[in-house]
């Protein structure tokens, strides 16, 4: 393979993850407003622990790579479920 290759493989791999970054805060949002509704905090630590657990027990490779990316995507989400509990999407 050649970079123009490798490149083409990226932009793929980008195209589905922005699909899933989509399919997933559609998911933030729903959970958001099941939060509000039952008066549930945003933050739940031992969920993100669980979560960053099971990351890194399947990524050795790339271990502390992937704990950083899930890191930000449920920093990002926590994000949206603020904005959608304030009213502010």
């Amino acid at each position: 393979m050649n970079l123009i290759n490798l490149r083409d493989e990226i932009d793929k791999v980008d195209k589905e993850l922005l699909k899933l970054f989509i399919r997933r805060m559609d998911l933030v949002t729903n959970i958001a407003e099941i939060k509000k509704e039952n008066g549930l905090p945003i933050f739940n630590k031992e969920r993100e622990a669980e979560v960053i657990r099971h990351i890194s027990a399947k990524t050795p490779k790339f271990n502390d790579e992937a704990t950083e990316f899930f890191q930000n995507i449920m920093d990002i989400s926590k994000k949206v479920q603020t904005k959608l509990m304030n009213n502010n999407i």
